[in-house]
């Protein structure tokens, strides 16, 4: 009952906040039954430790308002007994959710994804809004700004027609109304006051040409929905073993560009033993200067040593040959500098990138098993929980349980944002939800058998008669 009434309340959650996407396609029920579908599996996932905690409080609650738990421990059962085997189903469920994480998840996040993908690009004038742009139809993108009172009615539009990615013509005006006749299987944008660039063959200049209304009509046929199914996968696609290889791969490149790094530090010193030497200026900055290559402790430490010596850098030396004296420019050597940095920069650039996408594959690779151990968890935090609160009504559980599920998810949703950003490690980003939730676990079970009262708000205490 309680994975029935989760489940609900998230797939409710989730086609609310979806629906205008469905909504005025023309689309059959099926589909929508299909997207339905292949969503209940991270449905699933979330609702399974939350419905474990909800009934671990129901039971335990239940079992302590009726005194059931002082007449077991009356009779020799010990706690761990009484929760032994809550744990040992926690287990048995927790096995099954990994096989379902890993397995089946992904393929239902993938199918989710390319049908709402699909979906989206069935009939787009439905999602022609303010500020954005759109460019679901093949050889337009439309931007249409400050939406009026009425729907579909804009002021101010740009309208780019292009072919074979050459724009052929940039349409702006200070109104635009989108009219829908599917009957006709015609939308007709009507626009005013507005002037039409079109590109002139030597792609130099625009013909322009002013006009108080036009009108563009798309053939709705255009928009009809068409299953394609992207190969791409996400992280959220992907199985235990296909997440090691992208982190592998990851890894090869960020250390391909961490030689990189390093082959240019030497190319450094070459240039600089060239150079040097013939320049003075050079010499005493290199001799008096806090920053040097040989002590740079980062890639940002290398790249302001170069940027410091370019600008200590004179723009030409003065060099003793055969006696005489010329000057020699210094172009090439500040060229090369800064040919060096940009490379410099770029791979610290491309490390960087492929460090966040590396954390974001072990962030899911994480979260497959610390969601599913969670359901262990739970049991723990809502046994004790349950006999302490001496409340066994499903309203006062979902309401504890909550409680507990929103913190863990915070902690989810906060780690696995910090864990992107690089500023936590993506393991322990995903567990610690997990080791907060045990520690009060274990503080909570340690009270009940220690048979210490605790104070419970008087929300969950029973009223006396």
């Amino acid at each position: 009952m309680s994975l029935s009434v989760m489940a609900l309340i998230l797939l409710a959650q989730f086609l609310l906040k979806n629906m205008d996407k469905f909504l005025g396609k023309g689309l059959p029920a099926t589909l929508l039954f299909e997207l339905i579908f292949y969503n209940m599996a991270w449905v699933v996932a979330l609702a399974v430790p939350m419905a474990i905690l909800i009934s671990t409080l129901m039971a335990f609650g239940r079992m302590s308002s009726d005194n059931e738990i002082t007449a077991m421990r009356s009779s020799g059962l010990t706690y761990l007994s009484m929760v032994g085997p809550a744990l040992g189903f926690a287990i048995i469920i927790s096995a099954i959710m990994i096989y379902f994480n890993n397995w089946v998840l992904p393929d239902m996040n993938h199918k989710a994804r390319n049908l709402i993908s699909n979906i989206t690009k069935t009939n787009p004038t439905i999602f022609f809004k303010s500020g954005q742009l759109h460019d679901e139809l093949e050889g337009y993108i439309f931007y249409f700004d400050s939406e009026g009172e009425r729907k579909n009615k804009f002021k101010k539009s740009i309208i780019i027609k292009y072919d074979n990615r050459e724009i052929v013509n940039t349409i702006t005006s200070e109104y635009a109304e989108l009219i829908e006749d599917y009957n006709d299987e015609l939308i007709t944008i009507k626009l005013t006051n507005g002037q039409n660039y079109e590109t002139s063959k030597n792609e130099d200049e625009y013909i322009i040409t002013k006009f108080k209304e036009s009108i563009i009509r798309l053939n709705t046929n255009d928009f009809s929905f068409e299953r394609k199914d992207s190969k791409y996968r996400g992280d959220r696609e992907l199985t235990f073993d296909a997440i090691k290889i992208k982190i592998e791969s990851l890894e090869n490149k960020i250390e391909k560009h961490r030689n990189s790094i390093n082959n240019q530090i030497t190319d450094i010193d070459v240039t600089l033993s060239k150079h040097v030497k013939q320049t003075p200026y050079l010499t005493n900055y290199l001799n008096n200067s806090d920053i040097s290559l040989t002590n740079t402790k980062s890639v940002d430490s290398i790249i302001l040593f170069i940027d410091n010596l370019i600008e200590k850098m004179p723009s030409k030396i003065k060099i003793k040959d055969q006696d005489k004296i010329r000057e020699v420019s210094q172009s090439s050597f500040q060229r090369n500098l800064k040919k060096i940095r940009r490379g410099i920069q770029y791979d610290k650039s491309e490390i960087e990138k492929k460090t966040k996408s590396k954390n974001k594959y072990l962030v899911e690779l994480h979260k497959k098993f610390s969601l599913s151990v969670a359901g262990i968890v739970f049991i723990l935090v809502g046994a004790p929980l349950g006999i302490i609160a001496r409340k066994g009504k499903f309203s006062i559980s979902i309401a504890i349980s909550l409680i507990f599920f929103l913190i863990y998810w915070a902690f989810l949703i906060a780690g696995e944002d910090f864990a992107d950003k690089g500023k936590i490690d993506p393991a322990l980003s995903m567990w610690l939800p997990n080791i907060i939730l045990l520690l009060i676990g274990i503080f909570l079970n340690l009270k009940v058998t220690s048979q210490q009262k605790l104070k419970i708000p008087q929300i969950f205490k029973r009223k006396s008669n």
